[in-house]
């Protein structure tokens, strides 16, 4: 239990790092796609390197499960993209009350694609909860009370860039036998 408990609070703290840091890269270079560009090569890099200690093995992949994988990867850098454009127009504060929705999103999606079974009630409640909250949050942000729902267009692109890349994400780790070190690479 322990184990999981610091999992969680490890990619919290990563994840809420990650975002404060790019908004701050992103006020001082407002180019989405190259700051993209050069996390992606760094992430790349620094798998390659790993590897080649030998302290990871990648997987050969097959012509079938390319055509997922590629998906995956476009809607991923897609999403990515679009994060860093949502925080060039947003306040991160909006972007994580966005994000906050997206497992209830994902949890309908889940059961539509993937076959899996709906939330349960006591699930459904926290989720309405949270979404409840996000309307809230939504209903008394000066930005959507001056331009309306256009001024959320990066925010919603970038959600459902993301949820889709989850789904998508859950269908390679479900079907496509490979090790979690080659589906990051």
């Amino acid at each position: 239990m322990w184990a999981s408990i610091a999992a969680i609070g490890a990619y919290t703290l990563c994840s809420s790092l990650m975002l404060i840091s790019n908004k701050l890269v992103m006020s001082c270079l407002p180019a989405p796609t190259l700051v993209s560009c050069i996390q992606l090569v760094v992430c790349i890099i620094s798998i390659m390197f790993v590897q080649g200690f030998g302290l990871v093995k990648l997987d050969r992949v097959s012509g079938s499960d390319l055509k997922w994988l590629f998906l995956y990867s476009a809607l991923f850098v897609s999403g990515i993209v679009l994060n860093l454009a949502a925080l060039e127009h947003a306040n991160v504060e909006t972007l994580i009350v966005a994000r906050s929705c997206l497992p209830l999103a994902t949890s309908v999606l889940d059961y539509f694609f993937l076959g899996r079974q709906l939330p349960s009630l006591r699930s459904i409640a926290a989720l309405s909860v949270v979404a409840g909250g996000c309307a809230a949050y939504v209903a008394t942000d000066k930005q959507f009370m001056v331009e309306g729902i256009g001024g959320y267009w990066q925010v919603l692109s970038w959600c459902s860039t993301t949820v889709g890349a989850m789904i998508v994400g859950k269908h390679i780790s479900d079907s496509v036998p490979l090790t979690l070190s080659s589906q990051v690479f």
